[in-house]
């Protein structure tokens, strides 16, 4: 499991084979990895080793809810990197009382379960967790043993995953600086990760712009458009046909503005920050070299592109990632 573990820091496609080894290799047979932000609001979450079906069912039975799901609550409270057993957090009373152990775990041979909190901070909760059926029975002590020595390599990932995609948002966002151009960064759930400075004033009460429920909104008669146009890229990151740029015009005391709504390229993994959809209003071409950006924040030089290209009002189509690129 180590190796596989390791291999992910140099290949984010490898998640999916790394949090499998991970949890077969403590005694289980379903890896999860999942992500809430500051307000208990889900953020994201990915599933391994389970039923497909399992995705639509756990919305039913309030997979992502604290109040329906005493998994999650376990999470919320647990200390970073100490293991929690939910055999051993929850008595088998409280268990029998939960509808989901009954109706959702043991149906999809999850009934035991145990969960790492590998990131903790006032905005962001980031844990892993492994499961097996309930016909298998509780974890056993040689099993917590070695997902303790295992869990520093599964949170070295996600601290290496997290900041690439952080210093991806950076790239952005010192393009939109240096052109001045108001750009608003959203991620594949649509949550806003980055605002830049020109695009602060108009998220102001008086601005075409609201931030609701972690997202953006446009007031006015703009608001469909740009939901439409936001909601298009986000499917593209579920394996949805890829869109064209759309333009979106918005209007304020001070008169009308023009954004573009770009889709980036999906990524074949992501935890909470990657950067997935941004809306960006006109700015002045400065000729930015995409070598600083190289330099500056570790993009490779096709992305460093990317972003001098939309710093700059370039249309994406000069970029040569019309129609679905590669991702």
């Amino acid at each position: 499991a180590q190796p596989r573990i390791a291999a992910r820091t140099c290949r984010p496609a490898a998640w999916p084979a790394a949090l499998l080894a991970f949890a077969g290799a403590c005694g289980g047979h379903v890896g999860q990895v999942i992500a809430r932000d500051g307000a208990d609001r889900l953020m994201f979450q990915l599933v391994f080793g389970i039923d497909p079906a399992f995705a639509a069912d756990a919305d039913g039975f309030g997979f992502g809810d604290l109040a329906r799901n005493p998994r999650l609550r376990i999470g919320r409270r647990a200390t970073l990197m100490a293991p929690v057993a939910d055999q051993v957090a929850l008595d088998p009373e409280t268990r029998s009382r939960a509808p989901i152990y009954a109706e959702l775990f043991e149906p999809y041979e999850i009934g035991f379960n145990i969960q790492v909190v590998l990131h903790r901070e006032p905005d962001l909760l980031v844990r892993a967790s492994i499961s097996r059926s309930g016909a298998r029975g509780p974890f056993e002590a040689e099993d917590l043993t070695t997902l303790e020595a295992l869990s520093p390599y599964v949170q070295a990932a996600a601290r290496q995953q997290l900041l690439a995609e952080g210093r991806a948002v950076e790239g952005l966002l010192a393009a939109a600086e240096a052109a001045g151009a108001p750009l608003f960064v959203l991620n594949r759930i649509g949550r806003l990760l980055a605002v830049s400075s020109a695009a602060l004033g108009l998220l102001s009460r008086n601005g075409p712009f609201r931030a609701e429920a972690g997202g953006l909104v446009a007031k006015g008669g703009a608001s469909r458009e740009l939901e439409a146009a936001i909601t298009a890229g986000l499917q593209a990151w579920a394996g949805g046909p890829f869109p064209a740029p759309q333009q979106v015009f918005v209007q304020d005391e001070r008169g009308r503005w023009g954004f573009k709504v770009t889709t980036l390229a999906p990524k074949a993994f992501s935890l909470v920050s990657e950067p997935a959809v941004i809306v960006m209003g006109d700015a002045d071409p400065l000729g930015i070299d995409p070598r600083v950006l190289h330099a500056a924040y570790g993009l490779g030089l096709a992305e460093a592109e990317v972003a001098q290209m939309l710093a700059t009002a370039a249309s994406p189509s000069m970029t040569g990632t019309s129609g679905r690129p590669a991702s």
